[in-house]
């Protein structure tokens, strides 16, 4: 059939399923390389987003080796050309076929592509043999990295063989063919590589380094570890990928395997973005994968994963298919895909937390390949999942309503649904097709009219499909009774406006009609106009059209009026049969609020059918309310009715400057809107309360505004308001500075050491609230008076930006910071003095330092503040080395002991009694020779010694004690 091949509108209706258009099928492009049969091109696809787009596509059974084609999108309204992209693996990835010579290497069987590269893989590539590294002539399997030419990434078994690392140790990290499944995850920047044959891994590259060495799941693990063990035991590890918020806000990664009895689970990995690793989630005790189980044996339980937030709480859905899984004995691979509802860890496998869509086509496969994507732009993803061997192998693509699946998982207790009880839902198939659907990839808008497109691979018959989105527009319809809130007794008519809220966003030029049915039930009322037709190229937001309806009798009574919105059957008999596609096409988002009912009553008369609302507003804090000086305050509404009882009243409330917690009250735009009691009897009144969050005030805050809008009847906008409003004042009684500054010394010695020129002082201020209001932008300014003794200044508060302005005399420091409840600040003033300026600049001994902290806690206030004087006091004192006359006075003493010393040792030696005696020799000859000496002149007569007894002891003893007399003067002397 090749390019002729014609696509037919296959869009089933069983049961119950209504007709969703999502996709135009009859205008898909066909993207129909130049490839012989068998080629599987479609097997596998990714997509880069530039300018032109790209698609690309894997064909893995072409010329043994497999082969990548990039098919580039100019204009989606033209054909599309691929490309082969030319891989040189004898140069880059050297192979042997020894061990098989017809081995299909499977190059391009995954895809994981960025706008700037993709990368791809040849999960049964062969190495050529490399005996002193052990490595095998056997599948390894390798990938590479396409950035303009191909380039060889990093895996497990090329860090080795770059390394030249021996590998027969641990075999099974490299046997068994990596790369059967990559992810691409932009949240933890990764790209995960799966190899699921023989002992599974996981092995990672960074994103936006693809070509940096790989780690590796199982080779980080501790052989003698039981995880270790547990994970030997599984395979198919990784064979699907996903990643998600399941349990958490951070994002994990789901991955499927198979346990020894062929029963299906899937395990869930945590990456630590610090430590750049990824692990595996275990359970409780630590000791062994944590997962979702799966008993069904041979289901291929986890043969495709998809994540989405489908019920909008924040986590994601966990979606896995079982495309081989049995309805019963007597279907056979039917196929089914779970859902299991994100949350809590330690429940997600409860039946109240899983959801089950079971098919009901023999062989069709359902589930073996899920993506998910928002089409009709109502913010919940719709599904797609193929069944690619429905119909005898021919394959089929559905496309499941986000808002209904969303719908099953929060309000529907029930289990499993069949697929054919799901009433919003579309079928593609492509007539003349093999294994249409085996690959899905969501494609960005080509044409601009607000919705992505889908490509659908079939690689059974070489071909890939781009089917075209149509948007939805979204509706909604109003109907509001005018005038009164009640038809008058003696009234002949009444009118209904009926509006239509159009959102043009997906399409703001759309084409099409939308026809407005209205209807009245009720005695003696009829419409002579009961339709209107909207015109949807004008490009209207809001279309109102007013409905007339009149009675023939007088009297009371109740109506129900109706109205009903729908796309014109013929706008949409066009897009279904028109081959062209158009841009400007769209559909009707199917639960839009396309019907709207009210009840209108009709009695009493004159003035007195009318309702008396009155409002009183009390607050229950004082006039001049000061902030943080409760926890809790009251703001009370009382309406009283003094008139004709009110069935459907209600205010809406609006309160600014302080938290809300609701009552029986619900959100409705900026405020709240508050039913009043049903009815509101006459002299009755309705008091609503509203309790304010007092403890956690902002300097900021200035006052408290009420605003209540009293709506006699809700469908009505006819209300009376009212306003009330509370100043806030402020009080600085819980702040409180401190100043301080340590008075110091400084010694004469520390002024004369040359290795000091710099002496360091400090002031310290601490500011502390002790209140419960957050002050936000307080300004500290901080001023220091200038010394010619101070070298430098500088002022700082921890978590403030602070700036430096310099006066004449002062240095000042502006910083401003919030101020946080219960909490201080200090602030730290450093002041470097000159040491060479100290002796000059001392006044009575001493000089000081003097700063002043100014708080400015808001431009009203009076500002508070103090201040820190540090006084230093210069010490004299003179060391012994540095004193001359203490050294002098010192030696003399010291020459004078030693003399004295001297002299004791030469008395004790008898030194002096030695001259004495010879003096004592030398006069006792002096005498006696005087005594022999006769005078000339005067005759003596001879006498002796003996003639004068004692004479001769006499006179040596005077003449003894004259010498002595004489020696002790000369020694004076």
């Amino acid at each position: 059939m090749g390019d002729q091949i014609i696509f037919c509108l296959l869009v089933t209706i069983i049961g119950n399923v209504a007709s969703v258009l999502y996709f135009h099928e009859i205008s898909p492009k066909l993207l129909n390389p130049d490839v012989e049969p068998g080629c599987d091109f479609g097997f596998s696809m990714g997509f880069q987003n530039t300018i032109p787009a790209k698609l690309i596509v894997g064909a893995p059974r072409k010329d043994f080796i497999g082969k990548v084609f990039q098919c580039t999108i100019i204009d989606i309204e033209e054909n599309i050309s691929c490309r082969l992209l030319n891989i040189d693996m004898d140069k880059i990835a050297a192979y042997s076929r020894n061990f098989n010579p017809n081995q299909y290497f499977y190059l391009g069987s995954t895809i994981a592509a960025t706008d700037d590269y993709f990368l791809t893989c040849a999960p049964l590539w062969i190495p050529s043999e490399r005996r002193h590294l052990s490595i095998k002539e056997e599948p390894y399997g390798t990938c590479f990295v396409y950035d303009k030419n191909f380039t060889r990434y990093n895996g497990t078994v090329e860090r080795a063989v770059r390394k030249g690392s021996r590998v027969s140790r641990r075999q099974d990290l490299f046997l068994g063919g990596g790369g059967w499944t990559t992810l691409l995850d932009k949240n933890n920047g990764l790209i995960l590589v799966a190899k699921t044959s023989f002992a599974g891994d996981i092995v990672y590259v960074p994103l936006e380094s693809p070509l940096n060495d790989s780690k590796s799941l199982i080779e980080l693990l501790d052989r003698r570890d039981l995880l270790y063990t547990k994970m030997s035991t599984f395979t198919n590890v990784g064979n699907a990928l996903v990643a998600g918020n399941f349990f958490s806000n951070s994002t994990i990664y789901a991955f499927s395997m198979t346990i020894e009895t062929m029963a299906g689970q899937v395990g869930f990995l945590e990456y630590n973005k610090d430590k750049q690793l990824l692990t595996i989630m275990t359970d409780k005790k630590q000791r062994e994968p944590f997962a979702i189980v799966n008993k069904k044996v041979g289901s291929m339980f986890a043969a495709a994963l998809a994540a989405e937030d489908l019920n909008k709480d924040g986590y994601s859905e966990l979606i896995v298919g079982a495309p081989v899984q049995n309805d019963g004995d007597e279907t056979s691979e039917q196929g089914a895909v779970y859902i299991y509802i994100g949350g809590d860890k330690n429940t997600i496998t409860e039946p109240g937390r899983m959801r089950l869509i079971s098919a009901s086509k023999d062989g069709g496969r359902f589930g073996s390949a899920i993506a998910a994507n928002d089409v009709d732009g109502d913010g919940i993803a719709e599904l797609f999942i193929s069944a690619p061997y429905e119909d005898s192998g021919m394959g089929a693509v559905y496309i499941l309503s986000g808002y209904e699946i969303s719908k099953l998982l929060r309000h529907d207790s029930k289990q499993q649904i069949l697929l054919n009880e799901l009433k919003f839902q579309q079928r593609v198939q492509a007539e003349g097709f093999r294994s249409f659907g085996y690959s899905l990839q969501i494609v960005s808008d080509l044409d601009d009219n607000g919705c992505n497109e889908l490509a659908i691979g079939s690689p059974g018959s070489d071909r890939v499909l781009i089917y075209r989105c149509v948007p939805a527009i979204n509706v909604t319809l109003s109907a509001t009774l005018l005038g009164a809130k009640y038809v008058k007794e003696q009234a002949d008519s009444f009118v209904v406006a009926v509006c239509v809220d159009i959102d043009h966003k997906p399409n703001a030029s759309a084409i099409g009609n939308l026809i407005v049915d209205t209807s009245i039930v009720g005695y003696d009322a009829y419409m002579s106009r009961s339709k209107f037709i909207i015109d949807l190229s004008k490009g209207a937001a809001v279309h109102c059209e007013n409905m007339t309806v009149k009675l023939s009798e007088k009297g009371e009574g109740e109506y129900d009026f109706e109205a009903n919105v729908k796309m014109d059957l013929k706008d949409l008999e066009i897009i279904e049969k028109t081959k062209a596609f158009n841009t400007s096409w769209v559909t009707l988002r199917h639960h839009s609020e396309t019907k709207k009912s009210i009840k209108i009553v009709r009695r009493c008369e004159a003035e007195d059918c009318n309702t008396n609302l009155t409002t009183s507003l009390v607050w229950s804090g004082a006039h001049d309310y000061v902030l943080g000086s409760s926890a809790n305050e009251t703001v009370s509404v009382t309406v009283q009715n003094s008139g004709h009882q009110s069935l459907d009243s209600c205010a809406w409330v609006k309160i600014t400057g302080a938290p809300v917690r609701l009552g029986n009250c619900r959100r409705d735009g900026e405020g709240y809107k508050c039913m009043l009691s049903t009815p509101l009897k006459r002299d009755k009144k309705d008091t609503l309360n509203f309790s304010l969050n007092m403890t956690t005030p902002r300097s900021t805050d200035e006052r408290l505004e009420v605003i209540v809008r009293v709506h006699e009847n809700c469908d009505q906008p006819e209300n009376t308001t009212h306003k009330m409003e509370v100043k806030y004042q402020l009080s600085t009684d819980h702040i409180h500075i401190n100043g301080i500054a340590k008075d110091r010394n400084v010694t004469e010695k520390v002024i004369l050491d040359d290795k000091i020129e710099i002496i360091n002082d400090g002031h310290e201020y601490e500011i502390v609230n002790n209140g419960t209001v957050e002050w936000v932008n307080v300004v500290a300014v901080i001023a220091i008076d200038k010394k010619p003794f101070i070298h430098h200044y500088m002022a700082s508060i921890p978590e403030s930006n602070c700036s430096e302005k310099n006066e004449t005399d002062k240095i000042l420091f502006e910083c401003n910071f919030n101020l946080m409840p219960h909490s201080r600040k200090t602030a730290i003033v450093t002041i470097d003095i000159q040491k060479d300026n100290i002796l000059k600049n001392l006044i009575n001994g001493k000089l000081n330092t003097t700063s002043l902290l100014t708080l400015y806690l808001t431009p009203k206030l009076p500002p508070l503040s103090d201040n820190a004087t540090m006084f230093m006091t210069y010490l004299q004192e003179r060391s012994l080395l540095n004193n001359k006359l203490v050294i002098v006075l010192g030696a003399v003493a010291l020459a004078i002991i030693i003399l004295a010393i001297f002299i004791y040792a030469l008395y004790k030696a008898n030194f002096f009694k030695r001259k004495q005696k010879k003096q004592l020799n030398e006069l006792r000859e002096s005498v006696r020779r005087r005594s022999m000496k006769k005078p000339s002149d005067t005759p003596v007569t001879s006498k002796t010694e003996e003639d004068f007894p004692g004479c001769r002891d006499s006179l040596m003893q005077n003449t003894s004690d004259n010498t002595l007399q004489e020696v002790h003067a000369n020694q004076s002397a």
